[in-house]
């Protein structure tokens, strides 16, 4: 589950992460409503990515159709 959050609830769960949970299914207890998206901050990115809008593809996959895919061997001559 992707969940979007600004930057201050974003500071406020890793100042205290005990109070202020990231599990999906606990923010709405203390976030009154979603920021605008210039203020969003991703948080649990998905499908291989990261950054703050789950921009960019982890190390060894790429980006392609939108979705960051593992890059495989080309194949090629062995000598």
């Amino acid at each position: 589950m992707l969940v979007k959050k600004g930057r201050k609830e974003l500071e406020l769960a890793k100042g205290e992460p005990e109070k202020y949970l990231l599990n999906p299914e606990k923010i709405e207890n203390w976030v009154a409503e979603g920021p605008s998206e210039d203020e969003a901050v991703c948080v649990n990115c998905q499908n291989n990515s990261y950054g703050d809008k789950c921009e960019s593809c982890l190390h060894g996959y790429f980006l392609l159709d939108g979705k960051c895919t593992k890059r495989t061997s080309l194949g090629g001559a062995k000598g």
